[in-house]
């Protein structure tokens, strides 16, 4: 009987020591703000703010109505030597993923990873920019993404 709470015991702490996920620091993926006249171009900036390395990251942004992805303005940011993949979705869903085929980190801890071009809407509003489906990842391919903060367009 005592063997038997003991297996149990270590199944047990081995079912939580696989399940558990631990991410220590604070790792964000952010989408800064932009102001500009209703039928402009626009860059949208996205930043990752990083405690722990990390050498790639994946996430959707789905565009308001009306507005359009402009098709090669995407530029990569703080990298060495990474691929930049950034295409259309789906309907008006922008698809990011960026990596390191040598397992190579992202330079520092803070700055803009990646910006990209949008056709805005020629109706005056605010818009609500999220990135979904986030992913960071670092060398062992574990995601370590922490939170996301969204960002506005504002049109004028």
């Amino acid at each position: 009987m005592a063997m038997l709470r003991l297996q149990l015991f270590a199944l047990t702490i081995s079912f939580f020591a696989c399940i558990a996920t631990v991410t220590s620091g604070n790792n964000y993926i952010k989408i800064h703000d932009v102001s500009a006249q209703a039928g402009d171009t626009i860059t949208i900036k996205v930043e990752i703010i990083n405690e722990q390395a990390f050498v790639g990251f994946n996430f959707d942004i789905p565009l308001p109505p009306s507005m359009k992805y402009i098709e090669g303005s995407e530029r990569l940011h703080r990298d060495d030597g990474h691929f930049l993949l950034l295409n259309e979705a789906g309907i008006n869903v922008v698809r990011i993923i960026s990596a390191s085929m040598s397992n190579k980190a992202f330079a520092g801890n803070e700055g803009i990873v990646v910006t990209f071009e949008v056709q805005t809407s020629s109706q005056p509003a605010n818009y609500k920019l999220s990135a979904v489906q986030a992913v960071i990842g670092n060398i062992e391919a574990k995601d370590i993404l922490t939170s996301t903060i969204d960002g506005m367009i504002l049109l004028e």
